[in-house]
């Protein structure tokens, strides 16, 4: 399985666009540029009524933020989890198994799907 992930805007690359950049993978509760403890945190404010939720909250995609979505955050950090959830480049939400084997990265201003299908069929040999 062959994963593509566009990173839309250049200025993630630099330590001054991090704090811009939101890592859409289901999880990321406080919606910022990385899953960790803060998103553990976060999820567990949203059940105790002092967080709002957003839409990464749900890291299970169960429909409801919960217990249960601490634990697969968990998880995730622990590395013990077998799939994830991720929000591509044309808004979709893509469930890929772990362990992942290859994933291509595109760097562009823009996003455009013929981007990721010319990319698909090639293998450059950079892994």
């Amino acid at each position: 399985m062959i994963i593509i992930i566009a990173l839309s805007v250049l200025q993630t690359l630099s330590p001054a666009g991090a704090s811009s950049f939101t890592l859409e993978i289901f999880g990321n509760a406080n919606m910022d540029y990385a899953i960790n403890e803060k998103d553990v945190s976060y999820v567990q404010g949203i059940i105790n009524g002092t967080e709002s939720k957003t839409m990464l909250a749900d890291a299970n995609l169960d429909g409801k933020v919960d217990e249960a979505d601490i634990s697969l955050i968990e998880q995730i950090l622990e590395g013990k989890e077998t799939k994830m959830t991720i929000i591509d480049c044309d808004g979709m939400n893509v469930t890929v198994k772990k362990p992942i084997k290859k994933i291509a990265v595109i760097v562009d201003s823009t996003c455009r799907s013929t981007q990721d299908t010319e990319c698909q069929g090639q293998d450059s040999g950079h892994r």
